[in-house]
């Protein structure tokens, strides 16, 4: 069952709060380990509902998940264009209080809504991660290589970050290298991986790591 349909069902009867709740907590606890021994950047990005994000509980849920600092600075919250389309000062508040616990904000599947740009001038926002939708077509649609490229173009006149969703081809890679894509993730890179594997990739970064340093390091000593 895809999060296509089970999503709006459980948003219809209310039940993504508790849904967003048990998500928040789990990821939370799975990827503790990882962001407290990480020797590099580890991000934890999690998803949020637009009736998730609206709930009046939704901050003190967050606040009783996120117990620690190191914790709230590796977390990305993820909303759509649906979140913000109302642009209302709740909406501003709640995420200047994400903010505020050191935590980013990435606007998912950008492009795809019916947002006004006005907002990305506006709210606190970090990053947006371009729809998939455009990236499949790339290189050879023209389209899609237009408002790509545009949407990078965009991002770094905003000073913000880009990340390019979906990326399954070395031909969608190269284009977006040649544009200057700040990050990228999909099936080229690795498919969802279960939490045993998790741990396996992030111990060998981490060895790849610390040899990278200490390579830089005598290095810069012999100079």
């Amino acid at each position: 069952v895809t999060p296509g349909e089970f999503i709006p069902v459980a948003e219809a009867t209310g039940l993504i709060v508790p849904i967003g709740e048990w998500v928040i907590q789990t990821a939370i606890k799975q990827a503790r380990p990882w962001l407290n021994d990480a020797t590099f950047p580890v991000r934890l990005a999690i998803n949020i509902s637009v009736w998730q994000f609206k709930h009046p509980t939704f901050l003190h849920i967050v606040r009783r998940c996120v117990d620690s600092e190191l914790i709230a600075r590796e977390l990305e919250w993820e909303i759509t264009e649906t979140v913000i389309l109302d642009d209302s000062e709740f909406t501003k508040r709640t995420m200047l209080a994400l903010k505020e616990m050191g935590s980013r904000i990435v606007v998912d599947d950008f492009g795809a809504g019916y947002a006004s740009l006005s907002y990305l001038k506006r709210l606190p926002i970090d990053a947006l991660k371009i729809d998939r939708s455009f990236i499949e077509g790339l290189p050879d649609r023209v389209s899609d290589t237009a408002i790509t490229s545009a949407i990078i173009d965009l991002t770094r006149g905003l000073n913000l970050d880009v990340v390019a969703e979906g990326v399954e081809t070395t031909e969608q890679l190269r284009f977006l290298q040649d544009r200057r894509c700040g990050q990228m993730q999909g099936f080229l890179f690795s498919p969802a991986v279960r939490p045993d594997l998790m741990e396996k990739m992030i111990t060998a970064q981490r060895l790849t790591h610390a040899r990278i340093m200490n390579l830089a390091e005598n290095y810069c000593l012999r100079i």
